[in-house]
């Protein structure tokens, strides 16, 4: 189990081919002596930060994979979103896809896949006269963007998150961590859980509120 930083691609690509969470987890798999690949089961975007699961062998990333896919593992994250959420708990069931002529970026569309994401909100506030809102989100799927693109389709961006509508004038990234993740070990079926605090670039911003 890593706490991945921001700015982090989780694995290399074109843009990002030095650094990324699987080449130092490759990096400390060698230091430590530990013969062993990097099989990801949780993947979280560049910019977004908390709890990733990694597993060391193929067959426990299928077991954990087929968890996920049971609703076993349990992903909770927390936001900050732009705007006042009027209701305090609600699902958003939206299919998403690919929007067209671009590569990364996801919209809502009836042609896309079925996608659950349900948020409780935690506080309502105010920074330099900016309305957001603290919520607390469950994934039950596992879209890419999947809590981005939700909380700008029910009009309230992620703050920071320019590539679904939202200013960057409080942060330069969306305001997302992965802050509980839950799962039942595939071998032991110990169930297992970790927290991750979050960091301080938006804790900062919570304790600016007014």
């Amino acid at each position: 189990m890593v706490n991945k930083p921001p700015f982090l691609a989780t694995i290399p690509s074109y843009l990002h081919q030095e650094d990324s969470v699987a080449s130092r987890v490759v990096a400390y798999f060698s230091q430590q002596n530990i013969a062993s690949t990097v099989h990801i089961v949780n993947r979280l975007d560049r910019d977004t930060s908390g709890l990733m699961c990694i597993a060391k062998h193929s067959y426990i990333h299928y077991l954990l994979c087929e968890q996920q896919k049971q609703q076993l593992v349990h992903r909770t994250y927390e936001a900050l979103v732009e705007g006042h959420i009027a209701k305090d708990y609600d699902d958003i069931i939206a299919p998403i896809c690919r929007k067209d002529g671009s590569m990364i970026e996801r919209i809502v569309s009836k042609d896309g896949q079925f996608a659950h994401t349900n948020y409780t909100v935690v506080e309502r506030f105010a920074v330099d006269n900016q309305q957001m809102t603290r919520v607390r989100l469950t994934l039950f799927t596992g879209r890419t963007h999947q809590i981005r693109v939700h909380m700008m389709h029910i009009g309230h961006p992620l703050v920071g998150d320019v590539l679904y509508g939202a200013s960057e004038q409080h942060l330069n990234r969306q305001a997302l961590h992965g802050v509980s993740l839950k799962l039942t070990h595939p071998i032991t079926q110990q169930h297992m859980a970790w927290d991750s605090e979050l960091p301080t670039e938006i804790q900062s911003i919570v304790d600016a509120k007014n």
